[in-house]
């Protein structure tokens, strides 16, 4: 079963008899087959993995099989298809408002601020020792 799906992840979960298998293979390949396939080999004792490091958007088989005494069982499949990022920023048309709050015991005296549109990052501002100004 597939959950908690990302831009960039997706939790897998599946049931098995306790102590039955020594490791589970779990291969993700794209359905386009453009990027590399990935394989994980894990504990027989688990029974969720947390799948990172995906591409946004994308559609994913996800195949699974258990191994046990030099056996492996036949492989299940399941789809998974990644969210598209999270914009933090708007149109230019419609301006952007962000604020930081920073804790009590800080001594920060810079950062930058990016907006992420659609996957990319933009330098849009930084804050020098209490000053805000655009590029």
């Amino acid at each position: 079963m597939v959950s908690s799906i990302t831009p960039e992840s997706f939790n897998l979960s599946w049931t098995a008899p306790d102590e039955a298998f020594k490791t589970f293979t779990i291969e993700i390949i794209d359905s386009s087959r453009l990027l590399e396939p990935m394989e994980y080999n894990i504990s027989g004792n688990l029974r969720t993995a947390h799948i990172s490091g995906l591409s946004p958007k994308t559609d994913f088989i996800v195949y699974l099989s258990g191994s046990t005494r030099g056996f492996r069982t036949k492989t299940i499949s399941a789809a998974a298809t990644t969210g598209e990022p999270q914009q933090v920023c708007s149109g230019a048309e419609h301006g952007a408002n962000t604020s930081l709050d920073t804790p009590q015991h800080c001594n920060m005296c810079s950062y930058l601020l990016r907006c992420i549109y659609g996957g990319y990052f933009s330098l849009i501002g930084r804050y020098i020792d209490k000053g805000f100004s655009t590029f």
